[in-house]
């Protein structure tokens, strides 16, 4: 009766190589049989609702991956273009009935929207498309939701789990995500009352804890210092934020022109519990932001930018730390440092700095602490002492000569 749905994405040569196109338009697409040719129509149904509001391609493909799955939905539940009643039969039946397992999964989502971030609803999507499309290949996602089953959110995490070709061989972290996102979701099916019990809780995954908190050595930090001052250096005032900041990198790739008083030394800074705090520019960051001349920028425009210099940068959050992410890995791998050491080891390196510098300066150690708490934006005495031990700051000093016993 009706095709696959599908989206078109405009293609432009870039570098000799076809590239989605942003400046053209978007839309998603099915062909639906002719009820009176009896042949299938030669021009497609399309949408583009929405999807052309998408600043960057991995939005724009979000957007359009939630149309082709719900207009898919409504297709299965019988929509026809050619019928004008059929949209009204299709709402009946789904307010009537009980909806397929695409359904399901896919509405509980869309009730949660409304309480969801924007980017917290992007990140939903991107772990259920795998699993729609998974249910598809298994013929299962226009079964009605109530012969969903355990077995089936167990073969799922299976599947992400096991080696290629057969499954994803997803990292068990990875599948450990996938596996809390969907719970999320499926929490909703169950609130609606579509299911008795949320099959994905129960379910065991492996998690493998990071070696966290793991500060460069002193060789290692020269190297990079070196290296991203001649080759890469947006990477290397980057780096040079983080460390002097504290700030971590979403914080730091949000600051605005709008968000900086250089009168009083402050960035204003969205946390990480959706506060506004305001962050103390020190000497090697007012500089920094003075060589720029932000006091003439324009209020929205963003500090770093993949140009180099500030500019309007509207991409999601995620998209942006990725791209210095990608960045600093390159330098890391390529200076053979090793791999669990991120961008956010500068905060640690930094922390270890300060806190060797003061003790040895003769400052008391709880004063220390005191003064560390409010420039590393620890909560607690307790919360920085336990990092500090962490990141090797607090250690014992040499008790060898203590021992009454040789051995």
């Amino acid at each position: 009766m009706y095709s696959e749905v599908k989206i078109y994405i405009p293609k432009k040569m870039v570098g000799g190589k076809a590239k989605p196109d942003l400046s053209k338009q978007w839309y998603v697409y099915f062909y639906f049989r002719d009820p009176i040719t009896g042949k299938m129509g030669r021009q497609p149904f399309k949408t583009y609702r929405n999807i052309n509001q998408g600043k960057t391609i991995k939005e724009r493909k979000a957007i359009a991956r939630a149309w082709v799955n719900t207009i898919t939905g409504i297709l299965e539940d019988g929509f026809n273009p050619y019928d004008e009643d059929s949209a009204r039969v299709v709402a009946r039946k789904r307010t009537d009935m009980t909806p397929s397992i695409r359904q399901a999964f896919t509405e509980a989502l869309e009730h949660k929207k409304a309480t969801l971030k924007p980017n917290t609803y992007k990140s939903y999507w991107h772990y259920l498309n795998p699993f729609l499309e998974w249910i598809k290949r298994m013929g299962i996602g226009g079964n009605p939701i109530e012969s969903f089953t355990q077995r089936h959110a167990i073969a799922y995490m299976n599947y992400l789990a096991d080696p290629k070709p057969y499954g994803k061989e997803l990292h068990p972290n990875s599948v450990s995500n996938h596996k809390g996102n969907l719970s999320a979701i499926f929490s909703k099916v169950v609130q609606d009352r579509w299911a008795d019990r949320n099959f994905f809780v129960d379910i065991q995954t492996k998690k493998v804890k990071p070696r966290k908190n793991q500060p460069f050595t002193k060789e290692e930090m020269e190297a990079i210092q070196a290296y991203t001052k001649e080759f890469d250096p947006l990477l290397y005032n980057f780096l040079r934020f983080i460390f002097y900041s504290f700030m971590r990198n979403r914080e730091i790739l949000s600051v605005q022109v709008k968000h900086i008083d250089m009168k009083k030394r402050t960035v204003a800074i969205e946390t990480k519990a959706d506060k506004i705090s305001h962050i103390l520019m020190i000497e090697p960051m007012y500089q920094f932001l003075e060589d720029l001349g932000v006091g003439d920028l324009p209020d929205h425009y963003h500090i770093f930018t993949p140009s180099g210099k500030p500019g309007h940068w509207p991409t999601n959050p995620r998209d942006k730390v990725n791209f210095f992410a990608k960045r600093f890995r390159a330098v890391r791998d390529h200076l053979g440092i090793d791999p669990e050491k991120t961008t956010y080891s500068f905060r640690h390196n930094a922390a270890l700095d300060l806190f060797q510098s003061m003790i040895e300066d003769g400052m008391p150690e709880r004063e220390v602490v005191a003064r560390l708490m409010k420039i590393t934006r620890h909560r607690s005495e307790e919360a920085l002492r336990k990092y500090l031990r962490d990141i090797g700051g607090v250690l014992p000093e040499d008790w060898s000569a203590t021992y009454r016993t040789n051995f």
